[in-house]
């Protein structure tokens, strides 16, 4: 899929990827890890659906992905 969009899109470079919910996960961290083989540091971007009315902020939060050695292992996780 990834060539035939080369061929339609030859401009048009994947950055990233969206999802819905309040907090990122581990099944976020899956679908991040797959997009790596793509882009080496795609973004994240969280939107939360949930309505705070107190909350003035946008229910947005974007991640970036930093490696951390963790159990002598390069793991990736999520940073905003």
């Amino acid at each position: 899929k990834q060539e035939l969009y080369k061929k339609v899109f030859p401009n048009f470079y994947i950055l990233g990827w969206y999802s819905t919910g309040s907090d990122a996960n581990e099944s976020d961290m899956h679908i991040h890890k797959a997009l790596m083989d793509i882009n080496e540091s795609p973004i994240y971007v969280l939107l939360n659906p949930a309505i705070n009315h107190a909350h003035k902020d946008l229910p947005v939060t974007i991640y970036e992905s930093e490696f951390h050695v963790i159990d002598g292992i390069p793991q990736p996780i999520f940073v905003h």
